[in-house]
Protein backbone atom coordinates (compact mmCIF):
# COMPACT_ATOMS: atom_id res chain seq x y z
CA UNK A 1 0.00 0.00 0.00
CA UNK A 2 0.97 3.51 -0.62
CA UNK A 3 1.12 6.85 1.64
CA UNK A 4 -2.37 7.84 0.38
CA UNK A 5 -3.55 4.21 0.65
CA UNK A 6 -2.39 3.58 4.56
CA UNK A 7 -3.76 6.91 5.39
CA UNK A 8 -7.13 6.85 3.66
CA UNK A 9 -7.74 3.33 4.78
CA UNK A 10 -6.78 4.12 8.57
CA UNK A 11 -9.19 7.16 8.28
CA UNK A 12 -11.65 4.83 7.81
CA UNK A 13 -11.10 1.78 10.30
CA UNK A 14 -10.31 -0.48 6.89
CA UNK A 15 -7.40 -3.18 7.24
CA UNK A 16 -3.82 -2.17 6.20
CA UNK A 17 -0.72 -3.98 5.41
CA UNK A 18 0.98 -1.75 8.39
CA UNK A 19 0.23 0.73 10.62
CA UNK A 20 1.01 3.92 9.15
CA UNK A 21 3.86 6.00 10.68
CA UNK A 22 3.23 9.95 10.65
CA UNK A 23 5.15 11.71 13.78
CA UNK A 24 6.23 15.03 14.79
CA UNK A 25 10.20 14.63 14.31
CA UNK A 26 12.17 16.11 16.66
CA UNK A 27 12.96 20.37 18.31
CA UNK A 28 15.76 21.93 16.48
CA UNK A 29 18.39 20.93 19.36
CA UNK A 30 17.25 17.07 18.87
CA UNK A 31 18.31 17.56 14.74
CA UNK A 32 21.71 19.04 15.86
CA UNK A 33 22.33 16.32 18.05
CA UNK A 34 21.19 13.64 15.59
CA UNK A 35 23.90 15.17 12.78
CA UNK A 36 26.79 14.75 14.90
CA UNK A 37 25.74 11.25 15.10
CA UNK A 38 25.15 10.65 11.55
CA UNK A 39 21.97 12.12 9.96
CA UNK A 40 22.44 13.06 6.77
CA UNK A 41 22.12 16.87 5.67
CA UNK A 42 19.70 15.94 3.30
CA UNK A 43 17.58 13.81 5.19
CA UNK A 44 14.40 15.37 4.81
CA UNK A 45 14.84 14.97 0.98
CA UNK A 46 15.65 11.11 1.39
CA UNK A 47 12.99 10.48 3.63
CA UNK A 48 15.91 8.84 5.80
CA UNK A 49 13.18 7.96 8.39
CA UNK A 50 10.65 6.09 5.73
CA UNK A 51 7.84 7.37 7.05
CA UNK A 52 4.79 7.60 5.16
CA UNK A 53 5.47 10.68 2.80
CA UNK A 54 2.76 13.13 3.25
CA UNK A 55 2.70 16.57 1.78
CA UNK A 56 1.36 20.32 2.02
CA UNK A 57 -0.61 22.87 0.13
CA UNK A 58 1.53 25.83 1.13
CA UNK A 59 -1.09 27.94 2.15
CA UNK A 60 -0.60 29.35 6.09
CA UNK A 61 -3.74 29.16 7.01
CA UNK A 62 -2.18 29.18 10.63
CA UNK A 63 -0.32 27.05 13.38
CA UNK A 64 0.14 26.94 16.87
CA UNK A 65 3.04 29.12 16.80
CA UNK A 66 2.29 30.83 13.17
CA UNK A 67 -0.62 33.03 12.89
CA UNK A 68 -3.29 33.06 9.94
CA UNK A 69 -2.35 36.92 9.49
CA UNK A 70 -1.61 38.06 6.66
CA UNK A 71 0.35 40.51 4.93
CA UNK A 72 2.73 39.82 8.21
CA UNK A 73 3.96 42.38 10.14
CA UNK A 74 7.02 44.06 9.95
CA UNK A 75 9.60 42.05 12.10
CA UNK A 76 11.37 44.97 14.36
CA UNK A 77 14.09 44.12 17.33
CA UNK A 78 13.38 46.30 20.27
CA UNK A 79 16.14 45.40 22.35
CA UNK A 80 18.98 42.89 22.88
CA UNK A 81 21.89 41.91 24.42
CA UNK A 82 24.30 38.90 24.32
CA UNK A 83 21.64 36.36 25.70
CA UNK A 84 18.31 38.19 25.20
CA UNK A 85 16.45 39.48 22.20
CA UNK A 86 12.99 41.97 22.67
CA UNK A 87 11.40 41.95 19.18
CA UNK A 88 8.16 42.92 17.59
CA UNK A 89 7.93 39.77 15.43
CA UNK A 90 5.97 38.99 11.90
CA UNK A 91 2.50 38.07 13.97
CA UNK A 92 2.64 41.66 15.39
CA UNK A 93 3.17 40.23 19.21
CA UNK A 94 5.82 41.45 21.10
CA UNK A 95 8.23 38.56 22.23
CA UNK A 96 11.50 38.17 24.61
CA UNK A 97 13.68 35.87 23.73
CA UNK A 98 17.02 33.13 24.57
CA UNK A 99 18.97 33.74 21.70
CA UNK A 100 21.18 30.37 21.99
CA UNK A 101 18.13 27.92 23.02
CA UNK A 102 15.29 27.40 20.39
CA UNK A 103 13.33 24.98 21.09
CA UNK A 104 14.78 24.28 25.00
CA UNK A 105 13.93 27.72 26.02
CA UNK A 106 9.75 28.93 25.47
CA UNK A 107 9.72 32.69 24.34
CA UNK A 108 8.25 34.92 26.45
CA UNK A 109 4.98 36.95 24.88
CA UNK A 110 5.07 40.27 26.24
CA UNK A 111 2.14 41.91 24.24
CA UNK A 112 -0.53 40.22 21.87
CA UNK A 113 -1.86 42.46 18.70
CA UNK A 114 -5.40 42.98 20.15
CA UNK A 115 -6.26 44.86 23.36
CA UNK A 116 -9.30 46.15 22.44
CA UNK A 117 -12.33 46.12 19.46
CA UNK A 118 -10.01 48.89 17.47
CA UNK A 119 -7.57 47.07 17.63
CA UNK A 120 -9.76 44.27 15.91
CA UNK A 121 -10.85 46.64 13.50
CA UNK A 122 -7.48 46.66 12.54
CA UNK A 123 -6.58 43.20 12.48
CA UNK A 124 -9.43 41.80 10.33
CA UNK A 125 -8.37 42.81 7.29
CA UNK A 126 -5.28 40.35 8.08
CA UNK A 127 -7.53 37.54 7.82
CA UNK A 128 -9.37 38.18 4.50
CA UNK A 129 -9.96 35.35 2.51
CA UNK A 130 -8.87 37.35 -0.51
CA UNK A 131 -5.34 38.85 0.61
CA UNK A 132 -3.35 37.64 -2.49
CA UNK A 133 -0.13 36.95 -0.95
CA UNK A 134 -1.43 34.42 1.39
CA UNK A 135 -1.76 32.21 -1.86
CA UNK A 136 1.88 32.91 -3.28
CA UNK A 137 3.34 29.97 -1.67
CA UNK A 138 0.41 27.65 -3.45
CA UNK A 139 1.90 24.34 -4.06
CA UNK A 140 0.30 22.33 -6.73
CA UNK A 141 -0.16 18.45 -6.67
CA UNK A 142 -1.73 15.77 -9.04
CA UNK A 143 -5.04 15.54 -8.49
CA UNK A 144 -5.91 12.37 -5.48
CA UNK A 145 -6.71 9.52 -8.30
CA UNK A 146 -3.16 10.37 -9.63
CA UNK A 147 -1.05 10.77 -6.45
CA UNK A 148 0.34 8.07 -4.34
CA UNK A 149 0.20 10.62 -0.66
CA UNK A 150 -1.81 12.34 1.02
CA UNK A 151 -1.39 15.97 1.11
CA UNK A 152 -2.48 18.38 4.18
CA UNK A 153 -3.85 21.55 4.81
CA UNK A 154 -2.68 22.89 8.02
CA UNK A 155 -5.04 25.71 9.73
CA UNK A 156 -5.35 27.45 13.09
CA UNK A 157 -8.32 26.37 14.72
CA UNK A 158 -10.93 28.73 17.29
CA UNK A 159 -9.03 29.01 20.68
CA UNK A 160 -5.88 29.29 18.58
CA UNK A 161 -6.53 32.38 16.55
CA UNK A 162 -8.22 34.00 19.62
CA UNK A 163 -5.01 33.40 21.30
CA UNK A 164 -2.87 35.11 18.15
CA UNK A 165 -4.80 37.99 18.91
CA UNK A 166 -4.97 38.69 22.78
CA UNK A 167 -2.81 36.02 24.38
CA UNK A 168 -3.85 33.71 27.35
CA UNK A 169 -4.51 36.05 29.89
CA UNK A 170 -6.61 39.07 28.21
CA UNK A 171 -8.47 35.96 26.08
CA UNK A 172 -9.82 34.74 29.11
CA UNK A 173 -11.29 38.03 29.47
CA UNK A 174 -13.19 38.90 26.31
CA UNK A 175 -15.52 36.27 26.54
CA UNK A 176 -16.87 38.03 29.81
CA UNK A 177 -15.84 41.48 28.90
CA UNK A 178 -17.05 41.23 25.18
CA UNK A 179 -18.94 38.24 23.59
CA UNK A 180 -20.13 39.64 20.80
CA UNK A 181 -16.25 40.84 19.95
CA UNK A 182 -15.75 36.62 20.36
CA UNK A 183 -18.21 35.46 17.76
CA UNK A 184 -17.56 38.58 15.29
CA UNK A 185 -13.82 37.44 14.97
CA UNK A 186 -15.14 33.26 15.01
CA UNK A 187 -17.37 35.05 12.16
CA UNK A 188 -14.47 35.89 10.31
CA UNK A 189 -12.23 32.76 11.16
CA UNK A 190 -14.78 30.74 9.26
CA UNK A 191 -15.28 32.91 6.60
CA UNK A 192 -11.33 33.04 6.10
CA UNK A 193 -10.97 29.52 6.52
CA UNK A 194 -13.94 28.27 3.82
CA UNK A 195 -13.14 30.55 1.30
CA UNK A 196 -9.62 29.79 1.18
CA UNK A 197 -10.19 26.13 1.28
CA UNK A 198 -12.81 26.82 -1.75
CA UNK A 199 -9.81 28.75 -3.60
CA UNK A 200 -7.20 26.07 -2.71
CA UNK A 201 -9.10 23.01 -3.68
CA UNK A 202 -8.87 23.76 -7.57
CA UNK A 203 -5.49 23.13 -7.65
CA UNK A 204 -4.43 21.31 -4.55
CA UNK A 205 -7.21 18.90 -3.08
CA UNK A 206 -6.30 17.93 -0.35
CA UNK A 207 -7.51 15.01 1.60
CA UNK A 208 -6.72 15.91 5.35
CA UNK A 209 -7.64 19.13 7.70
CA UNK A 210 -5.23 19.59 10.47
CA UNK A 211 -7.04 21.76 13.21
CA UNK A 212 -4.00 22.91 15.09
CA UNK A 213 -5.54 24.11 18.62
CA UNK A 214 -3.35 22.84 21.94
CA UNK A 215 -6.62 24.12 24.21
CA UNK A 216 -5.64 21.93 27.02
CA UNK A 217 -3.20 21.82 29.37
CA UNK A 218 -2.04 18.63 31.78
CA UNK A 219 -5.16 19.28 34.00
CA UNK A 220 -7.19 19.98 31.24
CA UNK A 221 -9.20 22.03 29.46
CA UNK A 222 -8.29 25.67 28.92
CA UNK A 223 -11.67 27.14 27.78
CA UNK A 224 -14.82 25.51 30.39
CA UNK A 225 -16.92 22.95 27.82
CA UNK A 226 -19.62 25.75 28.25
CA UNK A 227 -17.78 28.37 26.38
CA UNK A 228 -16.37 25.95 23.76
CA UNK A 229 -19.86 25.08 23.03
CA UNK A 230 -21.28 28.73 22.69
CA UNK A 231 -18.24 30.34 21.16
CA UNK A 232 -16.46 27.84 19.29
CA UNK A 233 -19.23 24.71 18.32
CA UNK A 234 -21.43 26.33 16.03
CA UNK A 235 -18.73 28.19 13.67
CA UNK A 236 -16.65 23.99 13.91
CA UNK A 237 -19.91 22.63 12.81
CA UNK A 238 -20.12 24.83 9.98
CA UNK A 239 -16.35 24.62 8.67
CA UNK A 240 -16.55 20.17 9.07
CA UNK A 241 -19.58 20.51 7.07
CA UNK A 242 -18.12 23.02 4.46
CA UNK A 243 -15.26 21.12 4.32
CA UNK A 244 -16.56 17.73 3.48
CA UNK A 245 -18.66 18.81 0.66
CA UNK A 246 -15.42 18.41 -1.05
CA UNK A 247 -15.09 14.67 -2.03
CA UNK A 248 -11.43 14.52 -1.89
CA UNK A 249 -11.23 15.33 1.81
CA UNK A 250 -11.65 11.99 3.80
CA UNK A 251 -10.14 13.17 7.20
CA UNK A 252 -10.25 15.65 9.83
CA UNK A 253 -8.47 15.72 13.15
CA UNK A 254 -7.37 18.32 15.69
CA UNK A 255 -4.16 18.49 17.28
CA UNK A 256 -3.65 19.82 21.39
CA UNK A 257 -1.47 18.94 23.86
CA UNK A 258 -2.55 18.00 27.70
CA UNK A 259 -5.48 16.08 28.96
CA UNK A 260 -8.00 15.98 26.09
CA UNK A 261 -10.32 13.97 27.57
CA UNK A 262 -12.69 16.62 28.61
CA UNK A 263 -12.52 17.53 24.40
CA UNK A 264 -13.05 14.67 22.80
CA UNK A 265 -16.76 14.54 23.02
CA UNK A 266 -16.88 18.04 22.27
CA UNK A 267 -14.88 17.59 19.24
CA UNK A 268 -16.67 14.56 17.89
CA UNK A 269 -19.86 16.48 18.36
CA UNK A 270 -18.51 18.67 15.61
CA UNK A 271 -17.82 16.13 13.60
CA UNK A 272 -13.70 15.71 13.96
CA UNK A 273 -12.55 12.14 12.90
CA UNK A 274 -9.61 12.23 15.58
CA UNK A 275 -6.92 13.74 17.58
CA UNK A 276 -3.20 13.78 18.69
CA UNK A 277 -0.93 13.40 19.84
CA UNK A 278 -1.93 12.50 23.33
CA UNK A 279 0.25 12.98 26.17
CA UNK A 280 1.23 10.20 28.93
CA UNK A 281 2.44 12.38 30.76
CA UNK A 282 -0.53 14.42 31.10
CA UNK A 283 -2.62 11.07 31.93
CA UNK A 284 -3.40 10.03 28.16
CA UNK A 285 -3.22 5.89 27.52
CA UNK A 286 -4.75 5.67 24.14
CA UNK A 287 -5.38 2.03 24.88
CA UNK A 288 -8.39 3.11 27.27
CA UNK A 289 -9.67 5.96 25.24
CA UNK A 290 -9.76 3.49 21.89
CA UNK A 291 -11.36 1.64 24.10
CA UNK A 292 -14.02 4.01 25.20
CA UNK A 293 -14.48 5.43 21.96
CA UNK A 294 -13.75 2.89 19.73
CA UNK A 295 -13.83 3.31 16.05
CA UNK A 296 -15.78 6.72 16.68
CA UNK A 297 -11.98 8.15 17.21
CA UNK A 298 -8.91 7.98 14.95
CA UNK A 299 -5.95 8.26 17.15
CA UNK A 300 -2.32 9.69 16.31
CA UNK A 301 0.27 9.30 19.30
CA UNK A 302 0.68 8.09 22.79
CA UNK A 303 3.75 6.65 23.01
CA UNK A 304 5.73 8.24 25.49
CA UNK A 305 8.78 9.82 24.28
CA UNK A 306 10.07 9.67 27.78
CA UNK A 307 11.12 5.90 27.15
CA UNK A 308 12.83 6.36 24.10
CA UNK A 309 16.07 7.77 26.23
CA UNK A 310 15.72 5.05 28.34
CA UNK A 311 16.79 2.59 25.91
CA UNK A 312 15.88 -0.35 23.53
CA UNK A 313 14.43 -2.42 26.52
CA UNK A 314 12.21 0.40 27.63
CA UNK A 315 11.14 1.29 23.79
CA UNK A 316 10.34 -2.45 23.22
CA UNK A 317 8.22 -2.49 26.70
CA UNK A 318 6.61 1.19 25.28
CA UNK A 319 5.62 -0.66 21.91
CA UNK A 320 4.14 -3.59 23.37
CA UNK A 321 1.84 -1.25 25.92
CA UNK A 322 0.43 0.62 22.79
CA UNK A 323 0.46 -0.82 19.64
CA UNK A 324 -1.00 -4.62 19.97
CA UNK A 325 -4.79 -3.16 20.28
CA UNK A 326 -4.29 -0.79 17.06
CA UNK A 327 -2.95 -3.76 15.20
CA UNK A 328 -6.35 -5.15 15.43
CA UNK A 329 -8.62 -2.07 15.33
CA UNK A 330 -7.33 -0.25 12.81
CA UNK A 331 -7.78 3.81 12.89
CA UNK A 332 -4.28 4.69 14.47
CA UNK A 333 -1.35 6.63 13.17
CA UNK A 334 2.59 5.57 14.97
CA UNK A 335 3.92 8.59 16.67
CA UNK A 336 4.82 9.74 19.59
CA UNK A 337 3.06 12.31 22.41
CA UNK A 338 4.96 15.01 20.86
CA UNK A 339 8.46 15.91 19.26
CA UNK A 340 11.27 13.71 20.30
CA UNK A 341 13.47 16.08 22.97
CA UNK A 342 17.39 16.23 22.26
CA UNK A 343 17.90 13.55 25.36
CA UNK A 344 17.09 10.70 22.40
CA UNK A 345 19.74 9.25 20.79
CA UNK A 346 19.45 8.59 16.89
CA UNK A 347 19.96 5.32 17.46
CA UNK A 348 17.37 4.60 20.02
CA UNK A 349 14.74 7.09 17.44
CA UNK A 350 16.00 4.85 14.32
CA UNK A 351 14.90 1.69 16.77
CA UNK A 352 11.37 2.82 17.69
CA UNK A 353 10.13 4.06 13.97
CA UNK A 354 12.01 0.47 13.15
CA UNK A 355 10.29 -1.72 15.83
CA UNK A 356 7.11 -0.13 15.22
CA UNK A 357 7.18 -0.48 11.75
CA UNK A 358 8.00 -3.98 11.81
CA UNK A 359 5.83 -4.47 15.06
CA UNK A 360 3.84 -8.13 15.00
CA UNK A 361 1.61 -9.67 17.42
Amino acid sequence: MNSLEHFKASFKFEKTDRLPIHTFGGWVETYDRWLKEGLPENWRESNYFKEDEVQGTGIHLGTNGYSPFFPRFEKKIISEDDDIVIYEDEHGRKVKQRKAERNISIAEYLEFPVKSRVDWDRMKQRMDPDVEVRYSTLRKHPSTSKRTYPVVQVMSGTFRVLWHLFGDVNMAYVFYDDPELVHDIMRQWLKMNTEAIDRIMPDTDFNVLNIMEDMSCNTGMMVSPEFFREFMMPYYKELISHVRKHPSVFGIWVDSDGDVSGLIPLLLECGVDGLFPFEVQAGMDVTKIREQYGKRLVIRGGIDKRELAKGKDAIDRELERVLPVFLKTGGYFICLDHQAPPDISLENYQYFLDSARSFKK
